[in-house]
């Protein structure tokens, strides 16, 4: 049964905006190149997927149904590695942290690789060729289309050992393409039954469906959730309001469009076909930004995920696939400025370069800092080195301020942080701990934050400031990240050791050692980026689970 929301619709007869005569195109700009990379011969390109984070992108290269080889390139170091198989993949998605890679195809199966080992976790079984597969937002469902007409949608907590089937859809016939919506709270399938399925993640009901006249072969949503992009063999991108499942506009094209891709600001929405083209339509408004001459039919689009990056990978039936850029001036790629590396860390750092740093931070904040409240907050300690560092200057001020360049880089944001505020304020923490109350904010009329995010090291643990930071953030409810930035911190029973004074009360010592455990027990609890054993510098892939899970929270 359906539930109320339930609706058949035609494009033809309720799109709010109407097909146009198919006229010849006036002159429009080409995207720029930015990177080719060549396949060996006899291959194509049937898929290209991002990292969640944009910092990884995966292209899969077929050269017959009984050889495929999945290519993995980092775009921070240019590190690449290839997964071969001895059959034909048909679809590939990584997963919500951007930790795991989900292959399937003509195997009947869905393999799941560890992007840090590339090892196989584990593999999911199907009854026909896999060829679509989709992982929600918030990292807790994935959905497989097969060429047996049936969306498997799944439930996970650990991808090699807890995966639960929550439901089975219908879709009629072949599922091409598969899709999460923004909230993870719906699921879209569509292919060979020339419709458009949408259904409820948790009731499992039909929301709606929505009919086309010929089959689908791609859809994607809109980053801001707002709509949703179908496209097949009817030559048409057509755009749905998710709102009511409505269709908002069409752009018609002269050829069978296979693959669509959403900007990351949600502006843009890229489409290739059979016609040796792509086109980069304005999404909301209509009418066609520019467009992409290729060598041979194009198969896959993939816009990068990163916030202000318009970098756009483009591949098909031809010897190599590419990236793109609107901006010919910016060709240098704003994803490689997302890296921390150990070695670029001052051998000292005085107050001079202290400076520099903070005044670092207030350029990418907007307005005045005594009106700033952002939605998320630093915790770090300076670490001072004792005969190295100025006073008030220390490797902490240093990392802190590299994790807020590479969430700037990825369109997010600055958060507030005490290196916005001057030593000389006295009033600081006062000020800091103000945009962490929810009670005070309210009564102010601003947002509280809600997202803390703790930089664990040595030196934390010897931080009363710190101590006081992530206790009245856990007391208003806030959301905590733990990055990694050591390894070789103390055990529970030395953090944040007291120091008492000889006039120190029984009172203020036991209001002192109940935060501390609180708070301690609170950290050892948690989940860091990256886990136990690797630091946010040996293990690449770490501020990208990062940039995710920040935007996710948020």
């Amino acid at each position: 049964m359906c539930d109320a929301t339930s609706k058949t619709i035609s494009t033809l007869s309720e799109a709010t905006t109407p097909l146009l005569p198919l006229l010849p195109l006036p002159p429009l700009p080409l995207r720029h190149h930015l990177q080719k990379y060549s396949l060996p011969n006899d291959y194509s390109t049937n898929v290209i997927a991002y990292s969640p984070g944009g910092t990884i992108i995966a292209a899969c290269y077929v050269k017959n149904t009984r050889s495929s080889t999945v290519n993995i390139i980092n775009l921070i170091d240019g590190k690449k590695k290839e997964l071969p198989f001895n059959h034909a993949v048909r679809a590939i998605c990584f997963s919500a942290d951007g930790c795991q890679l989900l292959v399937g195809g003509t195997n009947k199966r869905v393999t799941i690789f560890d992007m840090e080992t590339f090892e196989k976790l584990c593999d999911i079984k199907r009854h026909h060729t896999v060829i679509s597969i989709a992982c929600s937002r918030d990292g807790r469902k994935f959905a497989i289309g097969d060429y047996g007409g049936t969306l498997g949608l799944f439930r996970n907590t650990n991808y090699a050992n807890d995966i639960e089937k929550l439901k089975s859809f219908n879709c009629e016939s072949n599922v091409y393409t598969v899709c999460f919506s923004m909230n993870s709270k719906y699921v879209v399938g569509g292919g060979n039954a020339k419709k458009i399925f949408v259904f409820n993640t948790k009731t499992f009901e039909l929301a709606a469906k929505l009919n086309f006249s010929e089959r689908i072969l791609s859809s994607s949503f809109s980053p801001s959730g707002e709509f949703l992009a179908v496209a097949g063999d009817d030559t048409n991108v057509t755009i749905i309001e998710t709102k009511n499942w409505t269709f908002h506009r069409v752009f018609r094209r002269s050829a069978d469009v296979e693959s669509v891709s959403f900007s990351s600001d949600s502006h843009e929405i890229a489409a290739g076909g059979s016609d040796k083209m792509v086109f980069i339509y304005n999404a909301k408004h209509g009418g066609i930004v520019s467009k992409i001459e290729c060598d041979g039919h194009v198969s896959a689009v993939a816009f990068s995920p990163l916030l202000g990056e318009d970098h756009l990978a483009v591949g098909g039936y031809y010897s190599s696939w590419n990236t793109y850029t609107a901006n010919k001036h910016r060709q240098v790629d704003c994803i490689k400025e997302i890296n921390i590396t150990k070695s670029s860390l001052p051998s000292k750092i005085n107050s001079s370069l202290g400076r520099q740093l903070r005044l670092g931070i207030i350029k990418r904040m907007p307005g005045n800092v005594d009106t700033y409240f952002p939605s998320w907050v630093t915790s770090y300690a300076t670490g001072q080195r004792e005969g190295v560092d100025s006073k008030g200057c220390g490797p902490g001020m240093w990392i802190n301020s590299e994790i807020i360049r590479c969430t700037s880089c990825a369109g997010i944001e600055a958060p507030m942080t005490a290196m916005l505020f001057n030593n000389n304020n006295r009033d600081w923490r006062e000020a800091y701990l103000l945009r962490l109350s929810t009670k005070s904010c309210k009564l102010m009329g601003v947002s509280s934050a809600k997202v803390m995010v703790v930089l664990l090291t040595t030196a934390l643990f010897n931080s009363n400031s710190c101590l006081d930071e992530i206790d009245v953030a856990i007391k208003n409810g806030m959301k905590l990240i733990i990055l990694r930035c050591e390894d070789d911190y103390t055990d529970s029973d030395d953090k944040w050791i007291p120091k008492w004074q000889d006039d120190d009360g029984i009172k203020k010592k036991t209001d002192f050692m109940l935060k501390r455990q609180r708070v301690v027990r609170f950290i050892d609890e948690q989940t860091s980026i990256p886990k136990e054993g690797n630091t946010i510098f040996s293990q690449l892939s770490a501020i990208d689970t990062f940039l995710i899970e920040l935007r996710r929270r948020l």
